[in-house]
């Protein structure tokens, strides 16, 4: 059995006696209600990456590690399923057992993520950081994609030592995301952006998706994409020999 305990708190209580702990609860009789409304628990897709790719999947997912996880592709639905299951995958190897992770949208394969409702809507002030931060949260899962999150995200891990786990629409690759952080945040982004995730194929029952947490140019870091973004650049604006010959004549 898994749940969550509504409690009353008498008229005038002060703010210290707003908090309560549970040790145990005993069960007297159980009966059956006079009407039942039975709720249908979803049954959690295949989550498969690549052999190659598991190591980025332990890396981004290691307990101890602030910083920023990305999921792009597809679809916002599939996205926010990736997110929720790396996200279980940090609290289940997390040792502090009552660490606080909140997720910004309704979880849907896990009960042990508080999902923060109030603070479904956007950012701004009392959003799902500020809030984060007032209960000291160690963990957010976001899919804020229609609002500018990637600053409010950057600072959380900053200031609070945090681990946020976002969604991100129209990226598709490992180098969009990349650009897209930095052209946000600049290096400091991309100095907290642990890893990134992109999903690949999904079906009803499965979902496959790559992990990374370094590019696939230069020297492996996030900035060799930028870098070869540069060099790109430049080729592109360099003319072909024929055509400097014929400009010369």
């Amino acid at each position: 059995m898994s749940g969550h305990m509504l409690v009353h708190a008498a008229p005038g209580a002060a703010e210290k006696q707003l908090s309560s702990d549970i040790d145990s609860i005993e069960a007297r009789s159980v009966a059956l209600a006079e009407t039942q409304n039975l709720i249908t628990i979803v049954r959690s897709p295949e989550f498969v990456t690549d052999r190659w790719f598991e190591q980025y999947v332990e890396a981004i997912t290691a307990p101890g590690r602030p910083g920023l996880v990305v999921v792009a592709g597809s679809k916002q639905p599939i996205r926010k399923q990736v997110a929720e299951h790396l996200f279980r995958l940090r609290q289940r190897r997390d040792p502090d057992l009552g660490a606080l992770y909140l997720t910004g949208f309704a979880p849907e394969f896990s009960n042990t993520l508080l999902h923060v409702t109030s603070c479904s809507s956007g950012l701004g002030e009392e959003d799902i950081f500020e809030k984060a931060a007032a209960v000291s949260a160690k963990a957010i899962a976001i899919s804020l994609e229609d609002e500018h999150w990637i600053s409010s995200a950057v600072g959380f891990v900053i200031r609070e030592g945090g681990f946020v786990v976002a969604t991100m629409k129209r990226a598709t690759s490992v180098s969009a995301v990349v650009r897209e952080v930095h052209s946000s945040e600049k290096d400091i982004g991309l100095e907290k952006l642990l890893g990134v995730g992109i999903v690949m194929e999904t079906n009803a029952r499965r979902i496959k998706f790559r992990a990374a947490t370094g590019g696939d140019w230069g020297d492996g870091s996030w900035w060799g994409i930028l870098q070869h973004d540069e060099y790109v650049a430049r080729y592109r604006q360099r003319p072909l020999w024929g055509q400097a010959s014929n400009a010369k004549t």
